[in-house]
C-alpha cells in the first residue's frame, strides 16, 4: 500500500529540497564555467555569450522531454503503484522526443553561420561560433538517455537519486572545461566535449541508480507494448512537453532579442549582461524545483485523494518560496559588486555586471515566486496557459525595455524596465493560478476517486496497457 501523499511543509521540502539543489548546483556548476571561461580570455566569453541563446533552443527539448517523463511517471504511479508497464511509459517519451531533438540539431548545425549573423556576432567570431555550435549539438543530444532516467526516478519519487546523477554530471563538465579547455588548450571549445564525456558517465551512473530502486524493468522489460508507450509519449509530449518547451524557446528568442538591444553598448556590457543573467539564472531556478515538487505532489495523490489538499499544498509552497526568493533578491541586490568582481575577469564586464545584478536583482524576487508558479501550472494540465503567459510577458518586456533605452548611451534604462516588469508579471499571474487551482479542484470534485480530472492528458497507465 502506498503511504498518503505528502502535503506538510517538511514533506513538500523533502521533495523540492533535492529536486531544488541539484537545479542550483547544475546553474552554480554553469556560473563556474563561465567563471573558468572567462579566464581563457574575453573572446572565448564572447563566444559563452553568444551561444546562450541557443542553449535555449537544446533546453528546451530536453526539459520537454524530462519533465513529461517525470510527469508521465508520477501519474502512471498514481494508477499501478507496482509499477508494471512501467517501461512503455518512460521508453514512449524517450523514442517520442530523442529523434525530433536530433532533427533539429542536425538543422542547428547546418545554419549555424546563419545564426550567427542572426544573433549579431562580430565578423571574426563566424567561423568560430559555428564551431562551436556544431559541436555543441552533437554533445546536447548524447545527453537525452541520462535525462529520461533520471526524469524517470523524480516522477516515481527518488528525488535525491536523481539529483545525485544530475549533480555528479555537472562536478564532471566542469572538471572537463577545466582540464580541457586549460591544460589541453581547447579553450571554450572544451565544454562541447566535457558534455561528451559526462553524458556517457551520466548514463551509466543513472543505470546503476535505476537498478538500486528496483526499476531496473525499465531497460529490461521485453513484455510490455512499446508501440502504445510511444503513442503515450506523444501524447504527454503533447499536452506537457511542448508547452514547457515553448517555453524555452521563448526563452531563447528573448535573450536573443536582449543580446542584440544591448550590443549596441559594447562587447563590455554584452559579456557582463551574460555573466548577471547566469547569476539570476542560478538563483531563481530552485523555483523550478519547489514547482515541480508540488506538481508531483498533486499528479501522485493529491488530485484523487481530496480537494481541499491541493489548496494546502499550493499555499505551503507559496509560503516557502516566497520566504526563500524575498532573501534571496536582498543578498544580490547587496552582493552586486562582490559577485561581478569575482565573475568579470575585467574591471569593464564586472562593472556591467555588477549593474545588472544591483537594478535587476531585487526584483528576481518576483521572478522566483512566479516561476515556481508556472512551472506547476505546466506540470498540471495548464501548460498552454503558462506559455502563453510568457508569451505576453517576454514581448512587453523586451519591447518596453529596448524602448526605453533607444536614446540612452548607458544601458541602465533598460535594466531597470526589465526590473518593473518582474514586479507587474507576479501580479499578473497571480489571478490567473488563483483561477486554474479552483477549476482543477472542481474537476476533482466533479470525478469520482482515482480518475485523472479534465485538464489532465491521456493516462499513461491506459496507453501503456494498449486501452
Amino acid at each position: 500500500m502506498n503511504p498518503p501523499p505528502p502535503n506538510g511543509y517538511r514533506d513538500i521540502a523533502a521533495l523540492a529540497g533535492p529536486i531544488a539543489f541539484a537545479g542550483a548546483f547544475a546553474l552554480f556548476a554553469q556560473w563556474i564555467i563561465i567563471v573558468i571561461i572567462g579566464g581563457f580570455g574575453t573572446e572565448a566569453l564572447y563566444l559563452r555569450t553568444l551561444f546562450v541563446p541557443v542553449t535555449f533552443v537544446f533546453a528546451a527539448f530536453q526539459a520537454g522531454i524530462d519533465v513529461s517523463t517525470q510527469v508521465a511517471v508520477a501519474r502512471f504511479k498514481a494508477h499501478s503503484p507496482d509499477g508494471r508497464g512501467l517501461s512503455a511509459v518512460v521508453r514512449g517519451t524517450a523514442l517520442a522526443g530523442g529523434p525530433v531533438m536530433a532533427g533539429c540539431a542536425a538543422l542547428i548545425a547546418v545554419g549555424a553561420p546563419l545564426l550567427a549573423h542572426l544573433l549579431g556576432a562580430e565578423p571574426r567570431a563566424v567561423s568560430s561560433f559555428a564551431t562551436l555550435v556544431r559541436l555543441m549539438c552533437l554533445a546536447m543530444v548524447l545527453e537525452v538517455p541520462w535525462l529520461v532516467l533520471t526524469g524517470a526516478l523524480r516522477g516515481w519519487g527518488y528525488a535525491g537519486s536523481a539529483s545525485v546523477a544530475s549533480m555528479t554530471v555537472m562536478v564532471i563538465q566542469t572538471l572537463g572545461v577545466l582540464l580541457l579547455g586549460g591544460s589541453a588548450g581547447l579553450g571554450v571549445m572544451a565544454v562541447p566535449w566535457s558534455i561528451v564525456i559526462a553524458s556517457v558517465l551520466g548514463f551509466a551512473l543513472t543505470v546503476a541508480l535505476v537498478r538500486r530502486a528496483g526499476l531496473i524493468g525499465i531497460l529490461t522489460d521485453r513484455h510490455v507494448d512499446h508501440s502504445a508507450g510511444t503513442r503515450s509519449g506523444f501524447a504527454m509530449l503533447s499536452s506537457v512537453g511542448v508547452p514547457v518547451s515553448g517555453t524555452f524557446v521563448l526563452l531563447f528568442l528573448l535573450n536573443g532579442a536582449q543580446l542584440r538591444l544591448l550590443s549596441r553598448f559594447g562587447n563590455a556590457v554584452v559579456a557582463g549582461f551574460g555573466i548577471g543573467y547566469a547569476t539570476q539564472t542560478m538563483v531563481i531556478v530552485p523555483a523550478i524545483g519547489l514547482g515541480t515538487a508540488v506538481a508531483i505532489i498533486i499528479n501522485q495523490g493529491a488530485r484523487h485523494a481530496a480537494a481541499p489538499l491541493i489548496r494546502t499544498t499550493v499555499v505551503r509552497g507559496l509560503v516557502i518560496g516566497a520566504s526563500v526568493y524575498a532573501a534571496a533578491g536582498t543578498v544580490l541586490w547587496l552582493g552586486s559588486g562582490t559577485i561581478a568582481r569575482f565573475a568579470g575577469g575585467s574591471a569593464p564586464v564586472a562593472a556591467s555586471a555588477a549593474q545588472y545584478l544591483r537594478l535587476v536583482g531585487p526584483s528576481l524576487a518576483c521572478v522566483g515566486v512566479m516561476l515556481m508558479f508556472l512551472t506547476i501550472l505546466e506540470q498540471v494540465g495548464a501548460g498552454f496557459v503558462a506559455f502563453t503567459f510568457n508569451a505576453v510577458y517576454f514581448g512587453l518586456s523586451v519591447g518596453f525595455a529596448g524602448w526605453s533605452a533607444a536614446g540612452s548611451s548607458d544601458p541602465a534604462p533598460f535594466f531597470r524596465t526589465l526590473a518593473v516588469a518582474n514586479l507587474v508579471a507576479l501580479l499578473a499571474i497571480l489571478p490567473i493560478v488563483r483561477h486554474r487551482i479552483r477549476r482543477l479542484i472542481a474537476g476533482v470534485e466533479r470525478q469520482p476517486e482515482g480518475q485523472p480530472t479534465a485538464d489532465e492528458a491521456v493516462s499513461p497507465a491506459e496507453a501503456a496497457a494498449g486501452q
